[in-house]
């Protein structure tokens, strides 16, 4: 026998390059450890910068690819980005970790980034024309702005607190509502899935077990879901800021138009449904069999922030102290700053719902108004329709377009199974929307911080009292339930 035919003493080979397999053993565990996890979460870090109004918080922001939301190739609005807020100097490792979802048109840059803030500052010296009293009213504001800002406050406190951006953060504001279709594919699945990835890269930048979810306004309803799925896994503390009680949402017509933008007539720009009247002994009806064809073959996959957001942001943002200009004809609005002209268009919603009298200030509201997101996913909202009463009460089974966790459970039916501390604050707007406080989930430890009929909606958020009122109560909840900004102090 030649050596080419000669049968392999596999076992001389083997004890040959024994030493060998071990390395490429260990070197295979090594990488099962490490490098699956950063290829599953595929986050790129953007940006690492000291905040220029409180430098003594670091504000870190990654983004990540994803599928599109139909499961095919990513898009570039395929995008979920996350934010993170930490003291200077502090290692993650050794913080508490507060998660922040954000409300409807929102993003984790609107609440922890500068944004419009540090355009303004950098804009005080360039306007001598307006009174030299606002001048320092509002460089005195800048000063303490992230006082009135919860993600803020905990940050400065020690928390670690991160927020998301959600998809539609990526969609240009440019983007005609036509070339939306991609939008009808955006439901719940998607929403909790790239929640979930954006958790767990919280949970390995800080080695926390489990995260504190906060939410925001509609983020209370992303956050209630999540949970109903995810609660014992990823939680260990659930904070509602204006964002639900666990019960049906008592929406009527006219505030479920004002909200999504839909008012009747073009003036406002809306979409107009039915000159603002829904049915509700037939709404789920017409909801499966009427309005969600009828929106789909009109175009409309998303609520829309409206045209003068899209036009007007980018002659704000360089210089928000400018004499504003109406786009459509070059003549200038009767404010005397963009700021102005920002604020007034949240003081105009009817019913107190977004601000009430003495509770904020136009830089505040102006904050908020300029850095909305133009789109938002009206699928989600239309998966979420057994979640609503509109009058009368849908009854109990789920309809057709329920949003559901894994196993097939409605959430609505599954919050009874929410079994975390949870703390929750309500506005007008959240007492117009819920009720009372009327916690359904399955907690024994659920915490009434607030009900507030005098703030707005996003008074809560950056109100004058949203520190006293909100931030302060939730940091004493926090260390009372031994969640305490440094973990294991």
């Amino acid at each position: 026998m030649d050596e080419k035919t000669q049968p392999r003493d596999w076992r001389h080979e083997f004890k040959q390059r024994r030493g060998s397999l071990v390395v490429l053993f260990l070197m295979g565990i090594a990488c099962l450890m490490s490098c699956p996890m950063a290829w599953a979460q595929g986050f790129e870090l953007q940006q690492s910068e000291s905040l220029v109004l409180a430098p003594e918080l670091e504000h870190d922001y990654w983004t990540i690819q994803r599928k599109a939301g139909d499961g095919g190739p990513g898009q570039e609005w395929d995008r979920i980005g996350l934010h993170r807020l930490l003291r200077r100097g502090m290692d993650p490792h050794q913080a508490t970790v507060v998660f922040f979802l954000p409300g409807m048109n929102s993003s984790g840059a609107q609440i922890t980034a500068e944004g419009l803030f540090r355009q303004t500052a950098a804009a005080l010296d360039r306007h001598p024309e307006l009174p030299a009293e606002r001048i320092a009213g509002w460089r005195n504001e800048l000063k303490g702005i992230f006082t009135r800002s919860t993600p803020h406050v905990l940050a400065e406190a020690g928390y670690a607190v991160y927020a998301m951006d959600y998809r539609g953060h990526f969609v240009s504001p440019a983007t005609p509502p036509s070339a939306l279709t991609f939008m009808g594919s955006w439901g719940w699945a998607m929403f909790l899935d790239d929640i979930q990835t954006a958790i767990q890269k919280a949970k390995e930048d800080s080695g926390a077990q489990k995260v504190i979810l906060a939410a925001e306004s509609l983020g209370g309803l992303f956050a209630l879901n999540y949970a109903s799925c995810q609660a014992q896994q990823d939680i260990s503390a659930m904070v509602l800021i204006d964002g639900g009680d666990g019960g049906r949402v008592q929406l009527s017509p006219q505030t479920l138009l004002t909200l999504l933008g839909m008012r009747s007539g073009t003036e406002q720009g809306g979409l107009g449904l039915m000159d603002g009247t829904l049915l509700p002994g037939a709404l789920q009806t017409a909801l499966n069999s009427v309005i969600i064809p009828l929106l789909h073959a009109t175009g409309t996959y998303a609520s829309d922030m409206g045209e003068e957001l899209a036009t007007v942001q980018p002659a704000m943002w360089p210089d928000p102290l400018g004499r504003p200009v109406n786009p459509a004809n070059g003549k200038p609005y009767p404010q005397n700053t963009y700021v102005d002209w920002a604020a007034q268009q949240l003081t105009s919603v009817p019913f107190h719902l977004f601000t009430a009298p003495n509770q904020n200030t136009p830089l505040g509201l102006a904050g908020i108004w300029a850095t909305f997101d133009r789109y938002f996913p009206l699928q989600v909202l239309l998966e979420s329709m057994d979640q609503f009463e509109f009058g009368l009460q849908l009854g109990k089974r789920a309809p057709k377009t329920a949003g559901v966790c894994p196993n097939g459970t409605p959430f609505i039916e599954a919050y009874r199974t929410i079994d975390v501390p949870t703390i929750g604050f309500l506005s007008h707007f959240g007492l117009t929307l819920w009720g009372p406080w009327n916690p359904q989930l399955g907690s024994q430890d659920v915490t009434m911080g607030g009900a507030f009929p005098d703030m707005g909606h996003l008074d809560m958020y950056i109100g004058t009292n949203s520190e006293q009122r909100i931030s302060e109560p939730l940091l004493s909840w926090l260390e009372a339930h031994g969640m305490k900004p440094r973990r294991g102090s």
